[in-house]
C-alpha cells in the first residue's frame, strides 16, 4: 500500500499545480471489489485476472505473470486489456495490459510471455524501436534519477526517456522494461509534463515490487 500512496501523492501534487482536483473518495472493500469485477468483465478477462484487495487502490492481479494493476476508485479512463497477440504466436492470456489515462498523461503496464527475449537490454531495444516507429520525432532526454530514499528497483530494470512533438506541442514519454521467468514486464508513459516522470518512477517501482517472489527465490 505504501508504494501506491507514493504514486498517488505524486499524481495529486503534480495535478494540484496544474488542475484543481478533488481528493479520491473513501471506499469500502465491496465498492473496490465491484469496480474490479466490472473492469475484468469489460475486458472478458475473468479467466486470467482476479481481484486482490490492496485498499485504497482498486487492484487486480494477472495470475500467470503476477502483474498487479492498481487503479483509482471511480476514476474514468482506466481499463484492463487483453492484447490480441495470438497471430504473433503468443497464447491468449499471455499478453495483457492495464492502462490509466487522465490529464497528467497515459500510463500502461504490460506483461507478455516471451521466451525469445533473453534480457532486459534486449527487451528495451525492442521497446525503444516500437516507440520510435510510433513517434518518429522522439529524441532522447535526460531526467533526474530517483532520489536516494526511493524504494529500490530489482536488478535488471531498464528505462529510456524521450521528448516528442505532437500537435505542435512538446510531450514527454518513457519506456521501462524488466525480464523475469520468461515474462517481459513493460511500462509506457506519455505526458504533456516532463515533471510527471516522478509519477512514472513511483508507478514502475510499485509494479515491480508488487510481483510475487520469482521462481528461483530472491530477485
Amino acid at each position: 500500500m505504501r508504494l501506491f500512496l507514493i504514486a498517488a501523492s505524486c499524481a495529486t501534487a503534480l495535478a494540484s499545480s496544474v488542475y484543481a482536483q478533488e481528493p479520491p473518495p473513501a471506499t469500502t472493500l465491496e465498492q473496490r471489489q465491484a469496480q474490479a469485477t466490472e473492469m475484468i468483465s469489460a475486458a472478458s478477462a475473468g479467466e486470467f485476472f482476479v481481484h486482490e484487495d490492496h485498499g485504497p487502490a482498486v487492484t487486480v492481479r494477472h495470475g500467470r505473470s503476477g502483474l498487479l494493476c492498481r487503479f483509482i476508485y471511480g476514476a474514468p479512463g482506466q481499463e484492463v486489456i487483453m492484447v490480441p497477440s495470438v497471430s504473433l504466436g503468443i497464447a491468449h492470456g499471455d499478453d495483457v495490459a492495464c492502462s490509466s489515462r487522465n490529464e497528467l498523461g497515459v500510463i500502461t503496464m504490460y506483461a507478455t510471455r516471451r521466451s525469445d527475449v533473453a534480457s532486459s537490454d534486449e527487451a528495451l531495444a525492442g521497446a525503444v524501436g516500437a516507440l520510435r516507429r510510433a513517434q518518429p520525432s522522439a529524441r532522447p532526454v535526460n531526467v533526474p534519477p530517483p532520489g536516494a530514499d526511493e524504494v529500490p528497483l530489482p536488478d535488471g530494470s531498464r528505462t529510456a526517456t524521450f521528448m516528442f512533438t505532437m500537435d505542435g506541442r512538446e510531450h514527454f514519454t518513457r519506456v521501462s522494461v524488466y525480464v523475469r521467468d520468461g515474462w517481459v514486464y513493460k511500462m509506457r508513459f506519455s505526458s504533456p509534463f516532463q515533471e510527471a516522470n516522478s509519477l512514472a518512477d513511483a508507478s514502475w517501482t510499485a509494479a515491480l515490487n508488487d510481483l510475487p517472489a520469482p521462481a528461483g527465490g530472491t530477485p
